[in-house]
């Protein structure tokens, strides 16, 4: 908890400690259920979304009688919670680690840039590359129309080597109890028992948020807000990079993909 100032819009709720632990409260309220209820209420009103005072006043809260017990409660749901959080930093960690790699590798050429110099030789490892990787990278560059390329590499425009296909509708009314990962163009927005793409694969928002990248290692079901991506050849998995921008961020901008409606994204000429 921290000390705050709150204006006229804002309710301070202060559980008395001796009936209601105030982490247990908190977790009671951002629970799902209890959120729907509180949007339901909200929603009732005439003019703008708003919660009175005396709603919060009259919600019945369900807790343990036992205050330790529903601290005991709040101890595994916060341990749960800071182990969600430590591996959301440890995937951005590696997420780095792989744009800083997909940079050195195929934006600025360091292998081979390297054997060119003579500072990597055969049966030698170099930072983040091993002796084993020596033979994948050619020792020239060539000129082509973006600048020089390594020796045997070539240039194609992102049509020639992928198809955008579109996903289908699945309201959440509809969908099934089952393994298959729905998305969306938020990101996952919930389950079916059914696939619609046999994965890996690679979904692409087209409306609502478009031009966000999500690389999906399993079967999935993408809605009518996202296009996957169908190869027209080749692993796809190296094609998520390549998706991707190189701008740090996890998305294509709509003008860098043939821009639709205003927030959308219309897919390009193949």
């Amino acid at each position: 908890m921290l000390p705050a100032r709150v204006n006229q819009h804002v309710a301070i709720v202060r559980p008395n400690p001796a009936k209601l632990d105030a982490g247990f409260l908190r977790y009671f309220l951002v629970s799902p259920h209890v959120q729907s209820i509180l949007l339901s209420w909200a929603d009732s009103g005439s003019t703008r979304k708003a919660v009175t005072k005396q709603m919060i006043e009259s919600f019945e809260v369900s807790a343990p009688v036992d205050v330790s017990e529903q601290r005991a409660i709040v101890h595994v749901l916060g341990t749960l919670d800071a182990k969600i959080e430590l591996n959301r930093r440890m995937n951005e960690s590696l997420e780095e680690m792989a744009r800083a790699l997909f940079k050195s590798w195929f934006v600025d050429f360091d292998p081979v840039r390297a054997k060119m110099e003579g500072r990597w030789r055969r049966g030698q490892s170099l930072p983040g590359m091993s002796a084993e990787l020596y033979d994948l990278f050619p020792d020239g560059m060539v000129s082509s129309e973006l600048g020089e390329i390594p020796d045997g590499w070539e240039v194609k425009a992102l049509g020639d080597l992928i198809e955008l296909a579109y996903g289908k509708a699945l309201k959440a009314d509809n969908r099934r109890d089952g393994a298959i990962p729905v998305y969306g163009s938020n990101g996952q927005v919930g389950w079916h028992d059914e696939k619609l793409v046999s994965g890996p694969g690679i979904v692409v928002g087209r409306k609502g948020n478009p031009g966000i990248v999500i690389w999906v290692d399993s079967d999935f079901f993408p809605i009518d807000t996202t296009f996957y991506v169908l190869p027209k050849g080749g692993d796809q998995i190296w094609l998520a990079p390549i998706v991707r921008p190189r701008n740090g961020e996890n998305k294509v901008h709509p003008d860098g993909c043939g821009q639709g409606r205003s927030g959308s994204i219309a897919p390009f000429d193949a």
